[in-house]
């Protein structure tokens, strides 16, 4: 099966000869909204499972969704007033040991910051963590409710003239041919544009009433209808890493140097030189900036004097949970092994996964579904994790863990630490355990390089910085 790599490099190809990012749809530069949904959607589909990896809310759960989203309209963004900051929050919260829930990508910076601060933030699972850190958090949750009536009254929809409807063809029939998958390529595109027909001008009444003088968020893909309105009232928009960004993330990565994603932030805030230095952005060299990782920093020393155990941690992600959650259980069954096996699910893996991994149910594996373990906690205790692709796999390796990647999909990153052997690739659960016995040497991590330190300084000087100008 074609991994992530193989399907940008034919994504490339085809955005190339058919020139996808100077063409637009009413008016639209519509590329830029969908470049990201359609690689990933080609990767589940040639995975066998459409888009099923997430599965989203039933009808039931949408319409109490509604109904609790209209409750909790005094939570809605457009009354938080005038603030400095706006900061566009994650809802994958932690909790620490002050008993509050805290977003650790900006949660760290709005407790320093001497400025004043709004967060908004979407739910997961139509729920979110309480108590929250930020007194000054807002929801998304109305504006979820108003895109999926509008969307079922079928309300902003977007009309295609004969021309917009040959180019969508065109790219429909490139990517059966280079993928052989019967993606509707209309059908995803028109969704989007009648998204951002709602979210763009809620955005712009949002924004206008908040006023900030800049907006901090994570993850831009996907929130082009907040960076293109933000843009238009020159609010500078900046973007925190909080991922693995390489050279075949659809999100990130413009190799084409003519090829530029207007709707991008115009400063992108890196955890180190490597993710700056290996990726070609489509904004300028000296707006992507090495800053480091606040929560890295602080959780290293929280759990510094934490003795080491006989423990391998697992870091799963929903791509490749599948594949990887039976390597997994296939490696617990080998009789002579010496350590016990801790398998941590990604947020968006734990509700249902008994149905989604049933084989994990009765193995020998210790399932960590709850999201108030610290996983800096699970990297301080383990020897060795495991893992493909997860911005985790680099934070363990900062923690000192022997990492070794499954050839359960071939992807770009993990071959370079393969390449300088801070990790080791295995093919099979025989190798890896054949690893394990000869207690394999590995190179030294430079953790600065990747999570540079110093972090929350850097961070809030450079946003006093760009603020200023």
């Amino acid at each position: 099966m074609l991994g992530f790599d193989d399907i940008f490099q034919k994504i490339l190809e085809i955005e190339d000869k058919l020139k996808l990012f100077d063409r637009t749809i009413a008016n639209v530069r519509f590329w830029e909204y969908v470049r990201q949904p359609i690689v990933v959607t080609i990767y589940e589909l040639l995975k066998g499972q459409g888009s099923s990896l997430i599965k989203g809310p039933s009808l039931r759960e949408r319409i109490w969704s509604i109904i609790i989203s209209f409750g909790r309209l005094w939570k809605n963004p457009i009354f938080a007033g005038k603030r400095d900051l706006l900061f566009i929050s994650s809802p994958r919260r932690i909790l620490r040991k002050d008993g509050f829930w805290w977003d650790i990508y900006t949660d760290p910076i709005m407790e320093k910051i001497n400025l004043s601060c709004a967060a908004i933030e979407h739910s997961i699972n139509l729920q979110h963590q309480s108590p929250p850190k930020t007194s000054n958090l807002w929801y998304f949750d109305f504006e979820t409710s108003l895109i999926y009536i509008a969307e079922k009254l079928r309300l902003f929809r977007v009309s295609l003239n004969h021309d917009e409807r040959i180019i969508l063809k065109k790219i429909r029939k490139m990517i059966d041919l280079s993928f052989g998958v019967n993606l509707d390529v209309e059908k995803l595109v028109l969704r989007h544009l009648g998204y951002r027909r709602i979210r763009i001008h809620y955005f712009q009444f949002v924004l206008k009433r908040i006023r900030p003088r800049a907006i901090i968020l994570l993850t831009s893909y996907g929130k082009e209808d907040l960076i293109e309105p933000a843009k238009s009232l020159r609010i500078p928009v900046i973007e925190l890493q909080h991922g693995v960004i390489n050279r075949s993330h659809a999100g990130y990565s413009f190799p084409n140097k003519k090829h530029r994603k207007m709707t991008f932030p115009d400063w992108l805030f890196t955890f180190g030189d490597y993710w700056t230095e290996s990726v070609d952005y489509t904004i300028e060299n000296q707006h992507v900036v090495s800053v480091g990782f606040p929560y890295l920093d602080e959780e290293r020393k929280v759990f510094s004097n934490l003795r080491k155990r006989k423990q391998i941690l697992v870091i799963s992600q929903w791509t490749i949970g599948e594949d990887l959650s039976k390597f997994i259980v296939d490696l617990s069954k080998v009789k002579d092994l010496d350590y016990d096996i801790v398998y941590k699910l990604h947020p968006l893996e734990v509700k249902g996964w008994q149905e989604k991994y049933p084989w994990l149910v009765d193995s020998s594996v210790d399932v960590i579904s709850d999201s108030r373990i610290p996983l800096y906690k699970l990297f301080a205790e383990s020897e060795i994790q495991i893992g493909v692709y997860s911005t985790a796999v680099f934070e363990g390796l900062a923690f000192g863990l022997k990492t070794y990647i499954p050839g359960i999909q071939d992807v770009d990153y993990p071959k370079q630490l393969v390449e300088e052997e801070v990790a080791v690739k295995v093919s099979n659960v025989e190798e890896l355990v054949h690893h394990l016995k000869e207690n394999q040497n590995f190179k030294h991590f430079d953790s600065e390089r990747f999570f540079r330190s110093g972090a929350k300084k850097r961070m809030i000087d450079l946003i006093l910085e760009i603020i200023s100008k």
